[in-house]
């Protein structure tokens, strides 16, 4: 690790020490945007990146301020952990070696201390949008030094290691890629932060800094030059622009199945290969991503077991690295990783993550928009989100933001608490004899936030009281 390096890591640990609790993520999205993972600590087979060193001053800081009392365990969490350490498990015991242990208990690490820190630290969606804010000086000088690099096609970042001096360059397009191990992830940072950043807008934090933040998060994704984040982000502005059909997501859910089911009528090759067609609109790698699919489908024999390690001769062009097929797609990753079970569960992960947007949707107090808005715009992120997934696997610090978003949908608050027992006082003599006590037993339930009580009267009406 080199000085300049160490010095950024240990500031960003401090950072993640010693602000306020809704502040500190902070350290940790700074030594995502300007740490490479080429700087390490090592401590015997395992290497500490900047953001490994990070997670744990946040695990620290967790424990030692007793900061995970707030914390309420629940079984997205547990969709969570299973969909980790199944993939860690499968894989470790398929390959067999020291190394892929080693390596899958890097994996767990970072998956395991990102998701807990957020949840602990980020409890509501007000700590959120703090964070969001905050993080707007970053997410600034992280898109400067972007147009550095698209300006000079030096990254400024290759001091660190890890990323190349000279920029890529496809099409005479400069792609910048700044501490990212590809321009798609940097892009894919780029468009996350845009569409959260448009959510807290849509939602009505229309401040100058939410603005600042959109547009370097803008500035940042299409200093990429990445197709596959862009399509992401026309994704996100789409779902957010239904926000009038809210209350129709069932009928455009079926709506979108059955264009699926006439595409696949229609068109002569596989449905997935219209990431083809898209492509010869904007650009990109769109057929190696059909084609990809394409071979995951055919080779179904070959990793639905135990996932495979085996992907050579899927493209007649491999890796240089691995000799191995370029697997950039995340749900491929899944099943080539952990076999058809990683594969279920990644999906019900992604399947889960609206489900709890969706509910917490409809449990929100009625007379509170904002809430039910910014909802709306995260569950927009993830549909993007979902989209960029089919062109590229989050396999560098990525995969912390990914986390970050999990850990907003893990810490929403669908629980449904009881209402105490009311008990009607015994009746005056003037009264006697008109009615006896009466039980009044909770009818409803509390959602969300608790806002408001459904409580049944004993003639059956339902009354709202406050909370």
């Amino acid at each position: 690790m080199t000085p300049l390096g160490l010095f950024l890591t240990l500031a960003c640990a401090a950072l993640v020490l010693c602000l306020p609790r809704s502040a500190a993520p902070l350290g940790l999205i700074a030594a995502v945007c300007f740490v490479t993972e080429g700087q390490n600590l090592n401590v015997g087979v395992f290497h500490f990146t900047a953001v490994r060193v990070a997670l744990l001053a946040g695990v620290v800081r967790v424990l030692a301020r007793g900061e995970s009392r707030g914390m309420r365990f629940n079984r997205f969490d547990v969709i969570v952990v299973a969909y980790a350490c199944t993939i860690a498990m499968i894989s470790t015991l398929r390959v067999g070696t020291l190394e892929q242990l080693v390596y899958q208990l890097g994996g767990l690490y970072n998956i395991f201390l990102a998701y807990l820190v957020f949840r602990c630290l980020l409890r509501s969606e007000q700590d959120y949008r703090a964070v969001l804010r905050l993080a707007v000086p970053l997410v600034v000088l992280l898109a400067f030094l972007m147009f550095q690099e698209s300006r000079t096609t030096h990254n400024p970042f290759a001091v660190f290691g890890d990323v190349e001096a000279s920029s890529w360059v496809r099409g005479g397009q400069v792609r910048s890629q700044g501490p990212f191990h590809s321009p798609i992830t940097a892009g894919a940072f780029g468009m996350t932060f845009a569409l959260l950043y448009a959510a807290t807008f849509f939602a009505g934090t229309q401040s100058l800094f939410t603005l600042i933040g959109l547009g370097a998060s803008l500035l940042i994704m299409i200093w990429a030059h990445s197709s596959g984040p862009f399509l992401g982000f026309v994704l996100g502005l789409l779902a957010l622009a239904c926000w009038p059909l809210r209350r129709h997501t069932r009928a455009i859910r079926w709506g979108i199945s059955l264009m699926l089911l006439a595409l696949c009528l229609i068109m002569k090759a596989p449905v997935w290969f219209i990431l083809a067609r898209a492509s010869d609109l904007v650009g990109g790698g769109g057929y190696h991503r059909a084609f990809l699919i394409d071979q995951f489908v055919n080779h179904f024999d070959s990793w639905w077991l135990a996932g495979t390690s085996d992907t050579h001769d899927w493209f007649p062009y491999r890796l240089a690295v691995s000799g191995e097929a370029d697997i950039t797609n995340a749900f491929v990753q899944a099943g080539v990783s952990g076999g058809l079970v990683g594969l279920i569960l990644f999906v019900v992960v992604v399947v889960r993550c609206f489900q709890r947007l969706g509910t917490a949707l409809k449990r929100s107090p009625g007379n509170e928009q904002t809430t039910e808005k910014m909802l709306w715009g995260v569950g927009s992120t993830f549909v993007a989100t979902v989209g960029v997934f089919f062109s590229v696997t989050y396999f560098d610090q990525m995969q912390v933001i990914w986390y970050f978003l999990l850990a907003y949908v893990g810490g929403l608050e669908n629980r449904k608490k009881q209402i105490p027992k009311l008990k009607r006082s015994a009746p005056s003599a003037s009264t006697e004899g008109a009615s006896s006590p009466v039980d009044v037993e909770p009818a409803g339930t509390v959602e969300g936030h608790g806002h408001r009580m459904l409580v049944e009267s004993p003639s059956k009406d339902y009354l709202v009281v406050p909370a």
